[in-house]
């Protein structure tokens, strides 16, 4: 599940991220959002298709990009997932970072149920939240620019936590959104309207240090294969049921 856990029946553990977590120094620690695009490596996990090519890896759950940033900078994590607008920024900080591969989660826009909003323009001068410098501002960006509006035309509260973010549409807190799966998906679940998705605009990414990949280039073949694997039980079954 998405949730996370700190017990483990087997070798390899998905954890969150708290001041408690204690790292296991031999492990390849991986940061991630509880979102679709998370899911091959948790299915992995949970099929311990990594036990079965012999890697050791903690997938460690946090809310927030802005929170892996940190980790990830500070060497508390050796890779990522995040996005390319992310990874783009990190790198200006550590001209280190690569990227590795894409992830394919798509977000949307997800206004909340009582305003009657049909049409981007409708949201003139509404809220609509994203997380800052990262593909849910740019996306907004696109967006607006497609609709003939100003990136000034709409407010942007700062919302870094997903849930959050979701919920706080849900209580009609925000006027909209940006969501990744499968956070859009509870909120129309739950009456909200999307707008728009960014399916021809994909930019999750999974980020290592070029250190890293040099330094454990075959445990990460293998990550890498036990993600593929995962990804094709995930495309031909019904395991994407998952839910945060």
């Amino acid at each position: 599940c998405f949730t996370g856990c700190k017990s483990s029946t087997h070798k390899n553990a998905v954890i969150l991220m708290d001041d408690s977590v204690a790292f296991d120094s031999s492990a390849i620690q991986i940061g991630y959002l509880p979102t679709l695009d998370a899911l091959p490596l948790l299915v992995a996990d949970e099929d311990r298709l990594l036990d079965s090519l012999k890697v050791d890896v903690q997938l460690v759950q946090f809310t927030s990009n802005m929170d892996i940033d940190t980790a990830f900078l500070n060497r508390r994590i050796h890779g990522a997932l995040t996005d390319a607008c992310r990874a783009i920024l990190l790198n200006s900080k550590n001209n280190e970072i690569r990227i590795v591969g894409k992830t394919d989660g798509v977000s949307y826009l997800v206004s909340q149920q009582k305003l009657r909003i049909r049409k981007v323009n409708d949201l003139n001068e509404r809220m609509i939240a994203i997380a800052r410098n990262e593909a849910s501002d740019w996306m907004l960006d696109i967006l607006l620019g497609e609709s003939k509006m100003e990136p000034s035309d709409v407010n942007r509260p700062q919302i870094n936590n997903i849930q959050l973010r979701q919920e706080m549409v849900q209580k009609e807190m925000i006027d909209a959104a940006i969501l990744p799966e499968p956070y859009a998906t509870m909120a129309m679940v739950n009456g909200d309207r999307q707008m728009w998705d960014n399916k021809n605009r994909q930019t999750g990414c999974i980020i290592f240090t070029h250190k890293v990949l040099v330094d454990r280039e075959t445990e990460l073949r293998k990550i890498a294969q036990a993600y593929d694997i995962a990804a094709k039980r995930i495309n031909n079954s019904s395991k994407a049921s998952f839910s945060p």
